[in-house]
């Protein structure tokens, strides 16, 4: 379970539980918690969006998220700038192709598979999804080592 914390331009918060949220499909890729992003080649943390979330719109107006993932009773927590590619937010280094396959590896790397990527695809492109990455300014955890 994790949960996402962007702000808003009022000033106040928005949260999204990744466990129980229907809109945010993976968090955290390897084993150290990262994922490579293939615009980037830096290691980010990436999450899936649906289009049109309210999420979105706060972090296209103020690009900067906190996300935290609990396993048990330990959780690790990323602060960092966002970046968002998808449909409304298209990165122009990523072919068509590319922005498929992004979306592709953040579910993969939460652990998520698929028989039919073909169908995968156009239900991403049909519910405008948007990979949301974060690129960690700073990490903190509650375990001890």
């Amino acid at each position: 379970m994790g949960s996402i914390f962007s702000g808003t331009t009022d000033g106040s918060g928005h949260v999204t539980f990744t466990g129980l949220a229907p809109d945010v499909y993976s968090v955290q890729a390897t084993a150290d918690g990262y994922f490579t992003a293939a615009a980037t080649n830096f290691n980010v943390v990436g999450f899936v969006a649906i289009g049109g979330s309210s999420k979105l719109l706060y972090l296209r107006a103020w690009p900067i998220a906190t996300i935290v993932v609990r396993v048990g009773r330990e959780w690790v927590a990323v602060e960092g700038e966002t970046t968002l590619i998808g449909p409304q937010d298209p990165d122009p280094r990523l072919s068509e192709w590319d922005r498929k396959q992004l979306l592709r590896d953040v579910f993969s790397a939460a652990g998520g598979t698929h028989d039919d990527w073909d169908a995968y695809d156009r239900a991403m492109a049909e519910e405008g999804r948007t990979v949301v990455l974060i690129s960690p300014g700073r990490m903190y955890t509650n375990r001890s080592r």
